[in-house]
């Protein structure tokens, strides 16, 4: 089998299907403990420690942020289309993995840092703390890959992206969100450890130029534009440094009205905008596009 009775919060089928087609085995590449598989090799860096992970984890249930983002993920997932398993990779506490596993989708949780793989596994997801890459996953055999707020952190992002599209099938989709605009940049953005903020061009360009045909990418969140350049942005630009309290603060907020007003807003707007505080993006292989 390739997935063992210990690691099952919610089944692994999406394992038992790789095994079964290209003889691959999650166990060939990590070890299984505690209800997580963590990959071999040197640990890699991550943006958040361990223990920053867990801090988070405490934050993002109620969270107003990550109810919106999640639910307008979802309805995206819904337009575009997905079959087979969403690897959502860069997974954190796996928070957008729950959410989409609560939408019907299959989910496996994968990131470098081996606390989120912990949240994750207590969220009831199939966990593996790992980077895609070390995985090595059969070449096109993967449905759907999620980047959701995870290329941001990265100083180099393309190796990832051409390895999404590397395991991606033919028929197979990969999922992109990222913080939008340069000049929405604010103390939030470096205690984040972002490294850039993208603009629709500068996604499109690093997609293109990583194998994939563009389906779709386009701004969302437009009604948090304004609100987040003057309680952030320009505070930054004169030389306010709030301390990481501060975002956490405003993170963890929780409101169901604000929820339920911006969720209806952008389901007006539905992506039409032409600025955001977010982009989402979906994207297809090169050779299954043309």
């Amino acid at each position: 089998m390739g997935c063992e009775a210990a690691a099952r919060p919610s089944g692994c089928a999406e394992f038992d299907r790789l095994e079964n087609l290209y003889g691959w085995l999650i166990k060939d590449r990590a070890d299984l403990g505690d209800g997580i598989w963590v990959g071999r090799g040197v640990r890699p860096v991550t943006a958040f420690s361990d223990e920053q992970q867990v801090a988070i984890n405490d934050l993002v249930d109620p969270s107003w942020w990550y109810q919106v983002r999640n639910s307008l993920l979802i309805r995206y997932l819904h337009r575009y289309g997905l079959s087979g398993a969403m690897w959502d990779v860069g997974s954190g506490t796996g928070i957008v993995s729950q959410a989409l596993r609560d939408s019907g989708f299959q989910v496996v949780a994968l990131g470098p840092a081996v606390g989120g793989a912990v949240s994750a596994a207590a969220r009831g997801l199939p966990s593996v703390a790992s980077t895609l890459e070390d995985l090595r996953l059969p070449a096109r055999s993967i449905s759907a890959i999620g980047l959701f707020d995870v290329i941001e952190h990265l100083g180099e992002p393309e190796a990832l992206v051409a390895e999404c599209c590397r395991v991606l099938a033919p028929s197979g989709q990969l999922y992109v969100t990222v913080p939008a605009h340069a000049w929405l940049w604010s103390q939030a953005d470096t205690l984040a450890q972002h490294q850039r903020r993208y603009t629709r061009q500068s996604l499109r360009t690093l997609l293109e130029n990583s194998g994939f045909e563009i389906e779709d990418c386009s701004y969302r969140l437009a009604s948090l534009v304004a609100p987040l350049a003057v309680a952030r942005s320009i505070p930054w630009r004169l030389g306010y440094r709030p301390e990481s309290t501060a975002s956490q603060k405003q993170l963890g907020y929780s409101s169901t009205l604000l929820t339920r007003c911006l969720t209806g807003l952008e389901s007006l707007v539905g992506g039409t905008s032409p600025i955001g505080t977010s982009l989402f993006a979906c994207a297809a292989p090169r050779s299954a596009a043309t």
